[in-house]
């Protein structure tokens, strides 16, 4: 729209598709390389991926080339010479984004859609969690190589800016190092706690229970007055600047402030002593306990 603008039009053509088929919407979030005569064809590339072509129809109300298969398409146009303020905008930390005076709007022409269409929707401005276990496998894989010691990896997306990483601890103040790896290097990172493999990483209550009961914070963790990370922090004074704490909650060791002998778990115990305790249980009452919420019948 910038390069329209720039060439002096006055009006942008804008078709928005909304879920497609999934190779064409992996495809039109990727970066794609440059072929010799500029950018390559998404369609093409989400074509080969499919393994055959995308059926594509022409827009209602301008010449562009749009999935037939999408749920919905939504054309129109966009005047270029016409900038507005925008309105209240939900950023994905769950607070308003930043108040913009000048953005382009939409004239909307014509809306087609399947019946009662299916759209995808990843709730921008409420802190469900998205869509993001491709990036993080991608963070995770290089996390491993440089750290081979890490067992699990979750960057909660419920609450930006916490990352939970489990590792196999070998030695004194491993943790520590890689809490601090992930705290100067990653961008989202603001949170950042290493916890002991025998913690489940998405469980917040194993979480909080293992920092509570393991973490001595004397020595256990570094905090950094400015590092880069999410430009959408609202707390953040500088935009795209923020401090960060890294934390060490694995059971600390006596060169880490903890104590002589670190005791077991109860549970550790347990299984020690009575090996089928659990099956048991489960076996005789399992379903009773599952069901107990759904009352009688």
């Amino acid at each position: 729209m910038k390069a329209a603008q720039a060439r002096g039009e006055k009006v942008a053509q804008v078709s928005i598709v909304l879920t497609p088929d999934p190779y064409v919407w992996m495809v039109a979030g990727s970066k794609m390389s440059f072929g010799k005569n500029g950018l390559v064809d998404e369609m093409s590339i989400a074509g080969g991926l499919a393994g055959q072509g995308i059926e594509t129809v022409k827009c209602e109300t301008n010449d562009f080339m749009v999935p037939a298969n999408a749920e919905m398409i939504i054309e129109g146009e966009v005047p270029l010479d016409d900038l507005r303020p925008e309105g209240p905008y939900a950023e994905m930390v769950g607070y308003q984004g930043k108040v913009k005076d000048e953005v382009f709007w939409l004239r909307v022409t014509a809306v087609t859609h399947r019946r009662n269409p299916w759209l995808m929707n990843n709730f921008t401005g409420e802190q469900a969690g998205a869509l993001m276990a491709a990036g993080h496998a991608r963070s995770f894989m290089r996390l491993k190589q440089n750290h081979p010691a890490v067992v699990d990896f979750f960057p909660d997306t419920r609450a930006v800016g916490f990352y939970f990483v489990s590792i196999n601890k070998t030695r004194p103040g491993q943790g520590l190092e890689i809490a601090r790896a992930i705290a100067e290097r990653d961008f989202f990172a603001k949170i950042v706690v290493v916890l002991d493999d025998d913690i489940d990483v998405t469980d917040h209550d194993a979480v909080l229970a293992a920092i509570g009961a393991r973490w001595q914070p004397y020595g256990n963790l570094q905090v950094y007055e400015e590092k880069p990370a999410l430009p959408l922090d609202p707390s953040s004074v500088k935009v795209g600047k923020s401090s960060k704490i890294a934390i060490d909650a694995t059971r600390q060791w006596p060169e880490e402030n903890g104590p002589a002998v670190f005791p077991a778990t109860n549970e550790s115990l347990l299984l020690a002593g009575a090996p089928d305790a659990f099956a048991n249980v489960d076996a005789k009452w399992g379903d009773s306990l599952r069901l107990w919420r759904a009352g009688p019948g």
